[in-house]
């Protein structure tokens, strides 16, 4: 039976919740839940997703995620591909490095695959990772006032997800200072921490899930 077929035949006869056990059967496959968002190099191009190819007990290599020509309308009913994109978008932790952190708020707010779903309003995990420079005394890491601003601007970028399900994970890299936020640990010797916190305080108070880390003990 030719894949579209096969997709209609899922959509039309099966109930949403059986529809949902088998989207999550060929999401998950034998790759990692862990997805790498990067800005490609190609203007037009949006992001690259990556994902961990397991080769066995200990080998991996990062590949693009094959899901994503997966869920295509040539391939698949619009209808279906919408439903397995909302189901990929649950299961998948995004993490974003330090130096992606300024495309957070373009990843999340853009229709990747031309179906009219954006991550912003399905995106069950989020996974940032922030270099605090100015402990490190590293000149390699950049912590200048702009990358400041992008790490507040991220931050307070999570409130506008839809869904109070979502969980957000922040890795502090090379923090030498920290201070008691509920519960956890955050620096305190930026000029941008209070910003920072200040916006960590409203997503908890609006019901998000966010765990802050040290990334020397994580």
């Amino acid at each position: 039976m030719p894949e579209h077929d096969l997709a209609s035949a899922i959509f039309f006869r099966l109930p949403r919740e059986l529809r949902n056990h088998i989207y999550t059967y060929c999401i998950e496959s034998f790759y990692g839940n862990e997805v790498i968002v990067r800005r490609s190099r190609k203007p037009k191009a949006g992001f690259v997703l990556l994902t961990r190819k397991h080769y066995g007990p200990h080998a991996y290599q990062w590949v693009d995620d094959p899901i994503c020509s997966l869920i295509s309308t040539d391939k698949l009913r619009e209808e279906v591909g919408r439903e397995m994109l909302e189901i990929y978008y649950w299961t998948r932790t995004f993490r974003f490095s330090h130096h992606e952190l300024p495309s957070v708020v373009s990843f999340l707010h853009r229709d990747h695959l031309g179906l009219g779903i954006a991550p912003v309003a399905y995106v069950r995990c989020l996974h940032l990772q922030v270099h605090h420079g100015m402990s490190t005394g590293s000149p390699t890491v950049d912590w200048t006032p702009s990358r400041q601003q992008a790490c507040v601007q991220a931050i307070a970028a999570l409130g506008t997800m839809l869904t109070k399900r979502t969980e957000i994970i922040i890795d502090l890299e090379g923090a030498k200072k920290f201070a008691e936020v509920e519960g956890a640990l955050w620096m305190h010797d930026t000029p941008s921490a209070p910003t920072i916190l200040s916006h960590i305080r409203q997503l908890q108070n609006k019901g998000f899930r966010v765990e802050l880390r040290n990334a020397r003990n994580s």
